[in-house]
């Protein structure tokens, strides 16, 4: 506190976690504005106007269209480059708000309800020109929410989303309501962000998931507070925040965790209440329908395809393994059909069910990836997001439960081949086919067809005690024609074994002290056959060491 008697705050993030931020609700800055000269010329459409909430049928989510807003974020930093966030912190948000609206599977916004309303960065400004939806300006005065910067620099505001990324005028966001008259296709409409509370793990904890953005998109989409209007007995429609499916609330909360104002539960969880990001995931489903009431008869031009952008891409589909499966190989390779309108792929895999941003394993150009070693007997969730020029389209958690027979953390190599097809790793010559006639334990096996043969390296670093196991036969072998498994140690080739022998059997063999630490080491499976419809069989190759 100053001489004056002023409180004074050394930095945004004392100001936002302070007391006087929370007795003084300045999480979110939006309020109708006021009907300005040259508004409505009709009343606003009472079935979602600033009084009313008709939750009729023709607005739900499931028998319409999904609707897809094009976004240009203009991000307003200080001179000395305060402010000015990356393109991914802005990609991580536009990400956010997919899940959030959509209720998306494996996101933190499944719980909530799927109101088919996607987000995507505009792809062609108002003159047509290529963009990609993100602009930068160097103002300390737009920069601190001061001046009618966006007369200058906004968009049609009927045909994009404009989100002004700067202080929010203190606030940690603020956007106008349609329904209050006089907002829509002014300059001033859109969304203000606070540049810390904007994108997902921006490190501004509680506020670092981008649900500010979410709860203001919320208000522009024409959603009241839950706590609007404080306790209230009157009729659900027209009191309050106009919605019949969220209970009364006597006053903002703040925090995690559940309470009671009004005789019932409090909407703790929902985006337009104030908890903290982690703890608010869901729109109810007549919040959603005044949503798509409020585009339809107040927005029609946002989702009419002439503000520019691309539709997102389609989602990943057909993995494999299929979602679900069991005896998986611990070195499985994961795969997936290619979606339609992405450009790459961003892969999340882990242990638990909800997948999070630490999860991500990387982009992938390609419809397929390795995780490498993993443990036997164990469930792994993973999940396939696909990016292309319309945005990123968030793909459902599949999950894979390993071998229990085979594998483990002392495997240099685990293969069952119970994804049905060949692991990365494995060189082949010949014809090679990983088939279901051909297991010996799981549902597959491999099939080697006259001379051919099956090559994978091993790098035993650190690893004493290797021991190579297997399982394998042949059918249809005349004498003098044999598979033959041989290693390599780096200089030269051991053969472990020559045999034609029908049916499976599982062999074992330890390979000595040259194969401690080797990290040249390699298994080879040969078949020499050359004449008939001669098969080598393999299954359940281990290689172990302690």
């Amino acid at each position: 506190m100053d001489k004056s008697g002023t409180k004074v705050f050394a930095t945004w993030a004392e100001f936002h976690q302070s007391q006087f931020f929370l007795d003084h609700g300045m999480r979110c800055g939006s309020h109708d504005r006021s009907v300005s000269p040259g508004g409505w010329n009709n009343p606003p459409p009472s079935d979602c106007s600033n009084t009313q909430t008709n939750a009729l049928s023709g607005y739900d989510p499931g028998g319409g269209d999904t609707f897809n807003i094009p976004v240009v974020v203009h991000i307003l930093h200080r001179n000395n480059g305060v402010g000015n966030i990356s393109d991914a912190r802005v990609y991580s948000q536009i990400e956010v708000l997919n899940e959030d609206f959509n209720a998306i599977g494996g996101s933190p916004g499944a719980p909530g309800t799927n109101g088919k309303i996607e987000f995507h960065l505009a792809t062609t400004d108002p003159n047509g020109n290529a963009t990609k939806g993100i602009n930068r300006y160097a103002s300390n005065a737009w920069h601190n929410d001061k001046g009618s910067y966006y007369n200058q620099i906004g968009w049609d505001t009927t045909r994009y989303l404009n989100i002004y990324v700067n202080s929010a005028g203190g606030n940690l966001g603020y956007a106008y309501l349609p329904s209050g008259g006089g907002v829509v296709g002014t300059n001033y409409d859109g969304v203000r962000i606070f540049y810390q509370a904007f994108g997902r793990n921006s490190g501004y904890a509680p506020y670092d998931q981008g649900r500010t953005a979410t709860h203001e998109v919320g208000h522009y989409l024409g959603l009241y507070h839950t706590f609007q209007g404080g306790c209230h007995s009157g009729s659900c429609s027209s009191n309050g925040d106009l919605i019949c499916d969220t209970n009364s609330e006597s006053s903002p909360f703040y925090g995690c965790g559940t309470r009671t104002t009004c005789g019932s539960q409090d909407p703790t969880t929902n985006y337009m209440d104030y908890s903290e990001d982690l703890c608010m995931y869901q729109f109810t489903p007549i919040q959603v329908n005044r949503m798509r009431c409020t585009i339809l008869n107040f927005r029609p031009d946002l989702v009419a395809g002439g503000g520019g952008g691309t539709n997102p891409p389609d989602a990943a589909t057909g993995p494999s393994p299929a979602h679900g499966a069991t005896g998986i190989s611990t070195t499985p390779s994961l795969s997936w059909q290619a979606a339609g309108g992405a450009d790459t792929y961003d892969v999340y895999f882990g242990t638990s069910s909800s997948l999070s941003a630490s999860d991500l394993v990387g982009s992938q150009s390609q419809t397929s990836y390795s995780p490498g070693l993993l443990s036997k007997a164990s469930t792994y969730f993973w999940r396939v997001d696909s990016v292309g020029p319309g945005g990123t389209t968030n793909g459902s958690t599949w999950s894979f439960t390993t071998d229990a027979g085979s594998g483990g953390s002392n495997d240099l190599l685990s293969d069952g081949f119970e994804s049905g097809t060949l692991s990365t790793g494995w060189n082949t010559t010949g014809n090679i086919q990983v088939h279901g006639n051909a297991a010996n334990t799981g549902s597959y096996g491999v099939r080697m067809r006259r001379t051919s043969s099956l090559e994978h390296a091993i790098d035993a670093s650190g690893r004493t005690n290797i021991v190579l196991s297997y399982a394998r036969g042949t059918s249809g072998y005349d004498g003098g024609e044999f598979l033959t498994v041989d290693w390599f140690d780096g200089s030269s080739w051991t053969v472990l074994e020559a045999t034609n022998a029908t049916g499976y059997a599982t062999r074992s063999f330890s390979l000595g002290a040259v194969a401690d630490g080797n990290p040249n080491l390699r298994i080879r499976f040969s078949g020499n056959a050359n004449r008939n419809n001669e098969l080598s069989l393999l299954d359940d190759v281990v290689v172990s060491g302690d």
